[in-house]
């Protein structure tokens, strides 16, 4: 490799490595195993091999016989893959799952949730393992079957609200928010709920929002086990599914939307017989 600058980046199989000089040493990585290996005419030291579990970059630092100090960044492949789900809009992913033959996230989640997920207490209020969480979004973003076995409940919601947060536009789209927000909330909202849902929501939003819902019914009906309420779902989770990415970017109009969330969705648990009819 030649000597080595003060300060650079070198690419090694899809792997960078950030390194820096103490001395007119070379150094060699070998990709696939993430190995770095003092070559000098000294005494040959044991090779030492790093692996990278978690995903996404990962700083790391070694000193080699104290000659050369290496502080290199590994970037897991997944991170170089395309996004197929998370950041698209709900119809371009729902078409993607169907596409690849797998179950979409929102319903493997939901399903999984609704068996292990009722009884822990602060589920979606509390969160949960972001190694975790990023490792089953990175499958799912890949096309990969999503199989949930022995996972914690609360890195599932993690997963769950995670997606819905990423949607481009919200399940509760933001000309239907604005609408709501329009009007006065306290008195007359399941009405103007209803009339929303029925003409400014689309479809596969509804489909979606309907079988989430029902799953807060479940949760909400147990709450005094979980402490979760319907204002507390409403306030832990309001603001991914009813306020847009638009709103989110302003934090004076994000501030203001947020109570209205969580006004919409615990209002909407309560009368889910009503609004899903």
């Amino acid at each position: 490799l030649g000597e080595i600058p003060d300060t650079n980046t070198i690419q090694l199989f899809r792997k960078t490595y950030l390194y820096s000089k103490k001395s007119r040493k070379s150094i060699a990585g070998t990709g696939s195993n993430k190995m770095i290996r003092r070559l000098s005419g000294g005494p040959r030291k044991r090779k030492k091999t790093y692996r990278n579990s978690q995903p996404g970059p990962t700083p790391m630092s070694i000193t080699t016989l104290g000659t050369v100090s290496i502080n290199f960044m590994v970037e897991s492949e997944s991170y170089l893959m395309p996004n197929k789900h998370f950041g698209k809009p709900l119809g371009v992913s729902l078409k993607q799952a169907k596409k690849d033959g797998i179950m979409h996230l929102i319903d493997s989640t939901i399903e999984y949730l609704s068996e292990y997920g009722i009884n822990s207490t602060g589920i979606f209020r509390i969160p949960g393992n972001n190694i975790r969480v990023f490792d089953l979004k990175n499958t799912f973003d890949q096309g990969e079957e999503l199989v949930l076995d022995m996972e914690d409940p609360y890195d599932v919601a993690g997963l769950l609200k995670l997606y819905v947060s990423d949607l481009p536009d919200s399940l509760f789209p933001e000309d239907a928010f604005n609408e709501i927000c329009q009007h006065d909330i306290s008195k007359d909202l399941p009405v103007i709920l209803k009339r929303i849902i029925d003409t400014l929501i689309p479809l596969e939003n509804m489909i979606v929002l309907e079988k989430l819902f029902r799953y807060f019914v479940l949760l909400s009906s147990h709450s005094e086990t979980n402490k979760m309420t319907p204002e507390v779902i409403g306030l832990s989770a309001g603001s991914s599914i009813a306020v847009s990415s638009n709103i989110k970017n302003d934090p004076l109009k994000f501030m203001t939307a947020t109570q209205s969330a969580t006004d919409i969705v615990s209002i909407m648990i309560r009368k889910f017989d009503i609004l899903f009819q």
